[in-house]
């Protein structure tokens, strides 16, 4: 007999219920005849396992009924679970109230979600990451493959850098309160955590760290003459000139991410003149550079040292000054063995980039 290609996966729910008496006659009565259950299965168009099953019941039982269910009937059967698990890995985004409408039968989104935590599923909040294409995913796997196997020596030598534009009142760290599980309470004034209301005061910061030391942060200036007074690779110029030979050495590379004021023909220019090597850097890996888990780190520490910074009475300019005081204070509070830990992590970011095949890791 010539065989058949398998059939595709049907999206179409197929039912499942219990047989009647009559239905389980027919089947042992075929089977005790000497039908086939193949044939017995295709001439009555049931699943091959409802035949073998109600066949293996006849032979072990007096009766040929199944045995009593105990508990609360589910409402889902075993097809239906499957139906449901088919949609969620063909669209994770898929909501539960889309599900039930694929299912055609009355039932609360409330027990789909139940049935999918019961089979190991959560609903999580997506996390959100730059856009990677495959080309980009390619260039991220082959310089973490390069990389495979340096050591925390040569990962020392390279000088992590990166700006981050901070704003008074942003960063907090959460805070939770105990209270009734009523809606009001959620609204009582010893539950709520006030703010005022932000007074546009943010800087634009720039620090590096390295196996063993790193820098104070800085202050970027802004372009005057640019189109909008903003920050500019002049800017950006004018703070490595001020700072970057004072920590460089010998054997060292410099990172740098690939933001436009980073790769202006001046800054190309600049580095090539004083002999600085950079690193070749992939684009869109944010999870590449250890400094940018500081930043987050940073914004917390100013709020636990100066917890009333934001009640600061006095000018903008005076709360803009008090504010940069306050994140240097933060910054060096951190401590050298932090940021030797986040170069240390620098041979697992790699090897996430590997497993990844150079998409999204956890960094």
């Amino acid at each position: 007999m010539p065989r058949t290609p398998l059939r595709s996966t049907s999206s179409n729910r197929t039912s499942r219920k219990e047989l009647e008496p009559f239905q389980r006659g027919i089947i042992v009565g075929r089977f005790l005849a000497g039908q086939k259950k193949a044939d017995i299965q295709r001439e009555m168009n049931l699943p091959y396992t409802t035949i073998q099953t109600t066949i293996a019941t006849y032979q072990s039982s007096t009766t040929g009924t199944s045995s009593p269910r105990i508990g609360r009937p589910e409402i889902l059967s075993d097809a239906d679970k499957r139906y449901i698990l088919l949609q969620i890995k063909r669209g994770p985004f898929i909501k539960t109230e889309d599900i039930c409408k694929l299912l055609e039968m009355p039932i609360s989104t409330r027990t789909i979600a139940r049935m999918l935590k019961e089979s190991g599923y959560g609903h999580w909040r997506a996390q959100k990451r730059p856009q990677l294409t495959e080309e980009i995913a390619k260039l991220r796997y082959e310089w973490a493959y390069v990389r495979k196997d340096w050591t925390h020596e040569q990962w020392s030598k390279v000088i992590w850098s990166d700006e981050c534009s901070v704003e008074l009142g942003k960063g907090k760290k959460n805070q939770w309160v105990w209270r009734l599980n009523h809606f009001n309470e959620k609204w009582k004034k010893k539950h709520i955590i006030p703010y005022t209301k932000g007074k546009g005061i943010s800087i634009m910061i720039w620090a590096a760290i390295w196996g063993g030391s790193h820098t104070e942060i800085y202050q970027m200036s802004r372009d005057e003459e640019s189109a909008r007074r903003g920050y500019s690779s002049q800017s950006y110029l004018k703070l490595i000139e001020d700072y970057l030979p004072a920590i460089w050495e010998s054997g060292m590379e410099f990172m740098q991410d690939n933001a436009p004021i980073h790769t202006a023909n001046i800054i190309k220019n600049w580095f090539d003149e004083h002999g600085i090597p950079l690193v070749h850097w992939p684009p869109y890996s944010p999870d590449l550079n250890p400094i940018e888990h500081a930043w987050a780190k940073l914004k917390e520490r100013i709020y636990i040292l100066y917890p009333d910074l934001e009640l600061f009475n006095g000018t903008k300019e005076q709360l803009k000054e008090q504010f940069y005081m306050a994140m240097e204070d933060a910054w060096e509070s951190l401590g050298q063995e932090y940021f030797d830990g986040l170069v240390r992590s620098m041979e697992n970011r790699v090897n996430a980039v590997l497993e990844a095949k150079g998409w999204y890791t956890h960094y």
